[in-house]
């Protein structure tokens, strides 16, 4: 995100990963500010963007198995990761698929997960046969490993 500041037009702000902007003016070079607080502090290298991007995913898998095979529409799966994400690293779902998600669009990222969850429902004979398979139960499984896992970062 580039900002021009008010008042100094050729003066420009740089958001960087890690919690660093980037203060620049022509000629007078660049300077570094850390902020410890930052939305994205603590995320830091292609591990911690791997644990967000797996808790999103079986997040909204979860989400989507109960609404389609449980008629449950709450998204509370997903609702709860976004609590400990805030909490924790003070980011969003959204923010996540934004930022970590290939697409870097999150409308685009969700239909993809959508359609990824629907081939998944197709491959298990629909909903009688993915609660069958135990299906329910492993996504069940990956959701609590991957907010562990969010829990652990530092």
């Amino acid at each position: 995100v580039n900002l021009t500041f008010a008042g100094a037009s050729d003066a420009v702000f740089s958001r960087r990963a890690g919690g660093v902007v980037n203060f620049q003016t022509p000629g007078a070079g660049t300077w570094n500010v850390s902020f410890a607080n930052a939305p994205d502090a603590g995320v830091s290298g292609a591990g911690s963007a791997a644990i967000l991007v797996g808790a999103v995913e079986a997040a909204s898998a979860l989400d989507q198995y109960n609404a389609r095979c449980r008629s449950d529409v709450s998204g509370r799966h997903t609702d709860n990761l976004n609590k400990a994400l805030v909490g924790k690293l003070r980011l969003t779902v959204i923010s996540v698929l934004d930022d970590h998600f290939p697409e870097h669009n999150y409308r685009r990222a969700q239909a993809r997960l959508q359609e990824q969850f629907m081939e998944t429902l197709r491959q298990a004979d629909g909903c009688k046969g993915a609660k069958d398979s135990g299906l329910p139960q492993t996504l069940r499984e990956r959701y609590q490993s991957a907010l562990e896992a969010i829990k652990a970062l530092p």
